[in-house]
């Protein structure tokens, strides 16, 4: 009975090796699962282990494993509700130093009125050059497809194509909304 009594609870330090050594990786795999980020997952088992080794200089914890996996939980569980709260600070490095792809106001304004006029120009077209340009360009269907479907040789197709693409483009640089030299299909 005497040894019972003379046995003091291990030093915080020796215990919290311990702790890591046997239980670090099932922490982590737990983690993982809740956050579904391994960043965040061993950010936030380190805060546990930091906060599992304050709390034991308090007081001795009866049973480790378990408290570390509660407060595992609920420091989880607080991190993805400040992340729905705070989308922008959830991104990862790699996407903060992403330019923003969009284009400029000015420019989509630009491009819904290049829209609006190629519209007006397709439909001055002979109906079979606007098919084929829209059935080709458009919905990217094979010329050898469209051809069959409207009953007339490739190189007519060809032609349409051609002699559609052409005056939409003289119209479009007539406009000032497309410049000089552009590639025709």
């Amino acid at each position: 009975m005497v040894a019972f009594a003379s046995m003091a609870p291990p030093e915080p330090e020796d215990l919290l090796a311990k702790l890591y050594r046997e239980q670090s990786r099932d922490l982590l795999r737990y983690l993982r699962k809740l956050l579904s980020d391994p960043a965040a997952a061993e950010d936030t088992a380190q805060e546990v282990y930091t906060r599992f080794y304050q709390a034991y200089q308090s007081k001795p914890i009866p049973n480790p494993r378990a408290w570390l996996f509660k407060v595992a939980a609920r420091l989880a569980s607080n991190r993805r509700r400040s992340q729905r709260r705070k989308p922008t600070e959830a991104m990862s490095p790699a996407a903060e130093q992403v330019a923003d792809q969009r284009p400029l106001p000015e420019a989509q304004g630009m491009a819904r009125d290049a829209l609006r006029h190629l519209q007006v120009i397709l439909y001055e077209l002979p109906m079979q050059q606007r098919r084929v340009f829209f059935q080709c360009l458009v919905l990217g269907e094979s010329r050898r497809e469209v051809a069959t479907q409207l009953g007339i040789a490739l190189n007519t197709l060809d032609q349409h194509l051609w002699k559609a693409t052409a005056l939409c483009e003289q119209r479009l640089t007539a406009l000032g909304l497309r410049t000089q030299g552009g590639d025709t299909p």
